[in-house]
């Protein structure tokens, strides 16, 4: 079936995390890399995170844009009209099917170290995403933590952090991840430096959400001894079929520009990664109900959802 791109267009600068365990839902090569996990897992968390914010009815986990006023009808609010475009969703039993069942989830992750959900019957809290500028939501606004961090220099310790043979760079938000895994001493910082974001976006939920998780990992990390894993991503461009990452640099990879060999970034000598290309991920497991259900069916889940809602 034909992905859906969740971005068109520019795509904010970001890092995936991942918590290193020993986990059998993570079969796939590299399985500890973010990047792998987000991919072999994103389908339970998408399930979780519906589950957490109240977006699923009748055994349908709704996308958060679902209930987007872009009616058939120009606005109309009926129930009974589906959005253009039509709703995506994706049928919860299908996810318990493709992780072996609900039990065999429930086993591998209700007594898992590296959940950071932090409730029963919330499943792939190991690994997640933080955007450096959030994308405008149904509710709250967006948010730009690339600022936040330049404006707010007294939320780090930067002279400690240098102490600690980390980076500062310009913007400072490529900093924050240069050391794979992070080490205790930074998973400290970072700990504190996510308490005092989460309390300044209370109106975005979606960051707010992703930043409580990664609050979560680093404790997880730094008070179990659990290595957390990190992979950072410059801002980068979407067609809706691939992906476009501008050249960057190998260290703190930031965008480069031109052929100097010392990065304006992190000021550092290191080696340009040259332009990638890469097949979007899409929305999945979101998909058109229309396309699963029928048009008709879609149609009817759709209004009770909108009921309930």
């Amino acid at each position: 079936m034909k992905r859906a791109a969740a971005v068109v267009g520019s795509t904010p600068a970001h890092v995936r995390w991942s918590l290193e365990v020993t986990c059998s839902l993570r079969r796939a090569p590299g399985n500890d890399l973010p990047t792998s996990v987000f991919r072999q897992l994103r389908s339970l968390s998408e399930l979780t995170r519906a589950q957490q914010q109240s977006r699923v009815c009748d055994g349908i986990a709704w996308a958060r844009d679902a209930l987007d006023d872009r009616c058939a009808s120009g606005g109309n609010h009926d129930a009974e009209m589906l959005p253009i475009p039509p709703p995506y969703g994706f049928l919860i039993e299908e996810v318990f099917t493709a992780y072996g069942g609900r039990s065999n989830l429930d086993q591998a992750c209700t007594a898992c170290p590296a959940n950071t959900w932090n409730c029963a019957g919330a499943w792939a809290g190991c690994f997640g995403c933080i955007a450096a500028q959030s994308m405008p939501a149904d509710q709250g606004e967006k948010w730009d933590l690339f600022a936040w961090l330049d404006e707010h220099g007294v939320s780090i310790d930067w002279g400690h952090w240098e102490r600690l043979g980390m980076t500062v760079t310009h913007p400072r938000w490529y900093g924050l991840w240069v050391v794979d895994p992070l080490p205790a001493d930074v998973l400290e910082i970072l700990v504190s430096w996510a308490w005092k974001v989460r309390q300044t976006v209370q109106s975005v939920p979606n960051l707010l959400l992703d930043i409580t998780m990664f609050e979560r990992a680093c404790r997880t990390a730094r008070e179990q001894s659990i290595p957390l894993r990190v992979e950072s991503f410059p801002p980068g461009k979407s067609d809706g079929v691939h992906w476009f990452i501008p050249a960057y640099c190998q260290w703190c990879r930031a965008p480069r520009i031109g052929r100097s060999t010392i990065c304006p970034t992190c000021r550092r000598d290191a080696p340009i990664i040259g332009p990638q290309k890469r097949r979007v991920l899409g929305r999945r497991p979101y998909l058109n109900l229309e396309t699963i259900l029928g048009a008709g069916a879609a149609r009817a889940a759709y209004a009770r959802y909108r009921r309930n809602n």
